[in-house]
């Protein structure tokens, strides 16, 4: 099958998803879902919120006799934990940002400097978007985190992105902007990211990761890789759930 074939047939399959998630959120959602218990609002009829709403991670509470809106809780077994971590916190990192939802919460909470990084370019304008709605100070970087030399790509049927990395020491130099807490779900590239953080994780940050185990696998590569690198820097886990770890270091 010819390049410009596959193409054609993944932006058919992209825009048939897409519609269909569409509908489901006209359907089912009020137009604005407020994160959590915070007064922090977004879109909600498109197709990048309501894949987060369908899945067993996600309740979506209505309010109002017709349903006009509702609350988002997202990972809502993780919440509580991060918003300990955001205690006394005042520059976050968002490393595999999606739709927002962990900068949403982190500005909820006073979070002076917020740092989203996303590859996807929907995802990157939709959590741009919502920033200037929700008039909250932050920066959105649409590009991959890992090693500077190397290129990250992710597709599926809904988006699909490809692009050189940058390394989270470099931006945190650049930009004299050093996170104390960092949340991370960037499928397969922690591992590389972490390796290119290194004045990062000198100073400590709090730490909510996701590992994905299957995709480091892929590129030879493991879980007890990445918690041992956090380990030679003085990080324990508090608490961890699926692939999930809040980790603090000494």
């Amino acid at each position: 099958m010819s390049t410009v074939l596959c193409r054609l047939l993944q932006s058919v399959t992209r825009y048939y998803y897409r519609t269909k998630l569409m509908l489901w959120a006209y359907v089912y959602l009020p137009k604005t879902l407020y994160v959590a218990d915070s007064d922090v609002a977004i879109s909600a009829r498109c197709w990048e919120v309501a894949i987060p709403c369908r899945i067993d991670t996600t309740e979506v509470r209505y309010q109002g006799r017709g349903r006009d809106t509702g609350r988002l809780y997202y990972e809502p077994g993780e919440v509580p934990y991060f918003r300990e971590l955001l205690k006394g916190r005042n520059t976050f990192f968002d490393v595999g940002a999606n739709i927002g939802f962990y900068s949403y919460l982190a500005a909820a909470a006073g979070v002076t400097k917020i740092v989203a990084f996303e590859l996807t370019p929907e995802y990157a304008r939709f959590t741009r978007d919502s920033f200037k709605r929700n008039r909250i100070t932050g920066d959105v970087v649409n590009r991959a985190v890992g090693n500077p030399l190397g290129r990250a790509s992710y597709s599926d049927p809904l988006a699909g992105a490809d692009g050189e990395m940058l390394s989270l020491d470099e931006y945190a130099r650049t930009h004299n902007a050093y996170p104390d807490i960092i949340k991370m779900d960037i499928e397969g590239y922690e591992l590389d990211a972490l390796r290119n953080a290194h004045e990062i994780l000198l100073r400590k940050p709090a730490l909510d990761i996701s590992i994905h185990s299957s995709f480091l696998l892929s590129r030879g590569q493991s879980t007890e890789d990445v918690l041992t690198l956090l380990a030679g820097y003085g990080y324990r886990i508090i608490w961890s759930g699926g692939d999930t770890y809040f980790m603090r270091a000494d």
